[in-house]
């Protein structure tokens, strides 16, 4: 066959040329390469070297012998793929490539090396004298430095900033990088491949940082305010000394880093993360005031106010200005205190009067009424009239001298006047001592009256207080306890070293709104008993004062209907009394 026919379309015409021109000069050759199709279909590229000769018969022959090289061919058409391709990117970039060969002192620099710096590629001449020319004075010792570490091998990389000079005289920024590809027998570099890249921008934003970051932290110096920049986490970043010293730290380093929350008491930190997340909300919150700790760990208030610092649009920082505001809390909870003590003399002049001016106003004019019967009348009168007279002046009189008793104690109690002498004494015989004044007026009803107390119970109190208790108690469920009720007084040991004594009776009892206002000075609490009694509740109110002044506690339980124990309705009255001297106790325990 024509070994054409074998041969790639394109390359059939060189190769018969090829053919043709060993033939005619007679001389050996090597042909271009060209391309072959094999019996697979497949494509190889083939270089021959070809030469002349005559047969025996003197005809013209050309012999040629082959190689393929298709796989040389295949890598140096990718090579000048690659080649291109860096051509064209280098081309493309605005960063700078260089490459030194050390051995030839030869350098190449890209195209955008010069471009970056507003230079032609042709406007200089590829040589290290023309970088070193361009270096900032200032910075060309360090440059150079970093470059020849890298060739004696002190250091495996190049990483230096430095300035060069631009064709319109301005400095720009260069990050320079790069390492030794070849190095000899000894480590010396034999050739240095790097980049480098216009950083300006990037230096100018830093430096507007620092002189920002120098404004804010002479401007934070300055202030004699607690002033404190963090992350939104609350990372510390800056503060104020004035915040150093508030705190009673010492150094930066002890600040620094932390979390803003760990300044604040535990129960206080999860309340000043909510507000700070609220902010970032767009949720206006503050000033909010935490309980702060000290150093030496104690405690003040902490009042804070706090704005975000924006980059580009969105918070990155938070700016908080704080202050001491403790003095500025107890003035507040001295006027909070004022304030409720002047509500209680109020509700307690408010009760003064009404007292003065409607319970004994009844009595008075009862009494005033009999009086002027007696005036008026007396003549005309018999004995059984005048002995009623005599029985409702002398009730009024008793009434009238039982709130006066209980007015004067309880003025006497609101200027400290009560002397206060606790001892041990015989409950039971107190509370004989009281049911014996009180069992004329049970007997009047026809109410009975229980002692279950034991001679045995000792208690430690003031007499004089525990007899107002007790008198008190039992003339109340008397007043509130129909005719032929009942009324039993007990005691049994609580929690030590306390007693209880109950006050049961089977009256009237008393509704859930009426018991919310017992013992209140502030809430006007009066009725009249079952047989038109009359009652102020000054005497509960003595009752609370004189058990409280003991140590004890006091407490009510009445339904109006429905069953307590033993009885239809009515009241129980409890109040706790010590059964020892709480003080000697202690000692003798730690005596002991």
């Amino acid at each position: 066959k024509d070994f054409t026919e074998f041969v790639h379309p394109d390359d059939r015409d060189f190769c018969t040329e090829y053919v043709q021109h060993i033939l005619k000069t007679g001389q050996a050759g090597r042909s271009p390469n060209y391309r072959v199709r094999i019996a697979n279909g497949e494509l190889r590229w083939i270089i021959t070297n070809g030469k002349s000769y005559f047969d025996r018969n003197g005809n013209l022959l050309f012999i040629g012998v082959s190689h393929d090289i298709t796989e040389r061919k295949n890598a140096e058409l990718a090579l000048q793929e690659s080649e291109k391709r860096f051509s064209l990117s280098m081309e493309a970039t605005s960063d700078g490539l260089w490459d030194w060969d050390i051995q030839t002192d030869k350098i190449y620099f890209s195209p955008g090396y010069f471009r970056m710096l507003g230079y032609e590629p042709t406007e200089y001449e590829h040589t290290l004298d023309t970088w070193i020319s361009l270096i900032h004075p200032d910075d060309l010792e360090s440059a150079v430095s970093k470059n020849i570490d890298c060739m004696n091998n002190t250091s495996q990389n190049i990483h230096v900033e430095f300035r060069m000079k631009a064709k319109d005289g301005s400095w720009h920024w260069i990050l320079g990088r790069g390492k030794a590809v070849e190095r000899d027998a000894n480590g010396m570099a034999m050739r240095m491949i790097g980049t480098h890249v216009d950083i300006t921008q990037r230096k100018e934003v830093e430096q507007a940082l620092k002189k920002s970051e120098a404004l804010y932290r002479a401007i934070i110096n300055a202030s004699p305010y607690q002033i404190t920049i963090s992350d939104l986490e609350g990372r510390i970043s800056m503060f104020s000394p004035a915040t150093l010293k508030l705190f009673g730290y010492e150094n930066d380093h002890e600040i620094i880093g932390r979390s803003v929350y760990d300044f604040l008491v535990p129960e206080d930190r999860e309340r000043a993360r909510n507000d700070t997340a609220l902010r970032l909300q767009g949720i206006k919150t503050g000033p909010n005031v935490y309980l702060a700790q000290h150093a030496n760990g104690s405690t003040f208030y902490f009042e804070v106010s706090s704005e975000f610092i924006y980059h580009e649009g969105s918070p990155s920082q938070i700016l908080i200005i704080g202050r001491n505001v403790s003095e500025r809390k107890k003035a507040e909870l001295e006027i909070k205190l004022k304030n409720e003590e002047l509500s209680r003399l109020n509700a307690e002049k408010d009760k003064f009067f009404s007292i003065i001016s409607h319970d004994l106003r009844g009595p008075f004019n009862g009494f005033l009424g009999y009086t002027k019967i007696m005036a008026d009348q007396l003549s005309g009168l018999s004995m059984e009239q005048i002995q009623t007279i005599a029985t409702g002046m002398n009730r009024s009189a008793s009434n009238l001298f039982n709130l006066l008793e209980n007015l004067l104690q309880w003025a006497r109690i609101q200027q400290g006047l009560i002397p206060f002498f606790p001892k041990m004494v015989s409950l039971e015989r107190i509370i004989k001592q009281n049911v014996d004044l009180m069992l004329q007026s049970a007997n009047n009803k026809g109410i009975t009256i229980s002692n279950l107390i034991q001679e045995e119970t000792l208690v430690f109190a003031d007499v004089n207080m525990l007899k107002t208790v007790i008198s008190n108690l039992i003339s109340n469920a008397i007043k509130f306890t129909p005719r032929g009720g009942h009324i039993c007084l007990s005691v049994k040991t609580c929690v030590d070293p306390f007693v209880e004594l109950s006050v049961t009776d089977s009256g009237i009892g008393i509704s859930a709104e009426m018991l919310k206002k017992l013992f209140r000075i502030d809430e006007k609490y009066n009725r009249k008993g079952t047989e038109d009694e009359p009652s102020c509740g000054l005497g509960l109110i003595l009752c609370k004062e004189f058990v409280e002044k003991q140590g004890g506690k006091i407490w009510v339980e009445s339904k109006v209907e429905n069953q307590l124990p033993g009885i239809e309705c009515g009241s129980i009255f409890h109040f706790t009394i010590p059964i020892e001297n709480a003080n000697m106790k202690r000692k003798s325990s730690e005596q002991a």
